[in-house]
């Protein structure tokens, strides 16, 4: 191997890069590359410069994610994280009220149409990562939550228009947040189905009496029975309907 190459081999790697990031930028293989470096007495770890220090934190704050860091740097991924946790810095937060955070998901939606159309079209996730910066990870879950049935609704208590699974539960609500003050409205409302104030006349089967129960409970012995017979006590049920279940042989 030639001196200079050897020279230029081991100056990369006191600046910093890695045996990938050298290999890649020399085209020498990269047994090649960590013997001239055994040699040259550079093998050890590498020393950490202020201006590749605040470069990894400078891309980290602007929001870039370990890898993406460590491929532009040529840094190993341990390192940059390494160095990340040295200095405290993590990757930001997205800052604003609820609102605003919706807003900046809607304009992410259409991002990611484009992102679920590519790839129908034979696109990679490489590719597709490329073309729109961001990691392939991000890529497979945008396009493998794409992929599923969504429909449109309306919030019942904002009104947002928002996208849910299409399944056989039907949300009414855009969030926990709007989920919870939709309960607390349904236990004031007296005509809610779920209300503890709202009460609905029903003739017993059994004594032929009428009797009231909440709707909160009726909901409740909706879904476990579903017969219309309905007893105002646990007397009246054992009298009048265990008998039948013994006569019916079950």
């Amino acid at each position: 191997m030639a001196a200079n190459l050897i020279g230029k081999i081991v100056a990369m790697r006191k600046e910093g890069m890695t045996y990938a990031a050298i290999t890649k930028a020399t085209g020498i293989p990269a047994h090649v590359v960590f013997g001239a470096c055994v040699a040259a007495g550079v093998n050890g770890s590498v020393r950490i410069t202020d201006s590749i220090r605040d470069s990894v934190l400078s891309l980290r704050k602007k929001g870039f994610i370990i890898r993406d860091i460590a491929k532009k740097t040529g840094l190993s991924v341990q390192l940059v994280t390494d160095i990340c946790k040295t200095a405290g810095v993590k990757k930001p937060k997205i800052q604003g009220t609820i609102r605003e955070v919706r807003v900046r998901n809607a304009k992410f939606a259409e991002r990611n149409l484009k992102m679920a159309a590519m790839r129908e079209q034979g696109n990679t996730v490489t590719e597709i990562a490329e073309s729109f910066g961001v990691s392939r990870q991000r890529v497979h879950q945008i396009t493998g939550k794409m992929s599923r049935v969504y429909k449109t609704s309306e919030c019942a208590v904002c009104g947002m228009v928002y996208l849910r699974k299409d399944r056989r539960w039907k949300g009414k609500h855009c969030s926990n947040k709007c989920g919870r003050k939709g309960m607390s409205i349904a236990k004031i409302n007296t005509d809610a189905k779920w209300s503890r104030k709202g009460f609905v006349t029903l003739k017993c089967c059994g004594c032929g009496k009428e009797f009231e129960r909440s709707n909160y409970i009726e909901s409740i012995s909706s879904l476990k029975n579903k017969s219309d017979r309905k007893y105002c006590s646990q007397l009246c049920y054992r009298t009048n309907m265990l008998p039948r279940v013994k006569n019916d042989g079950r």
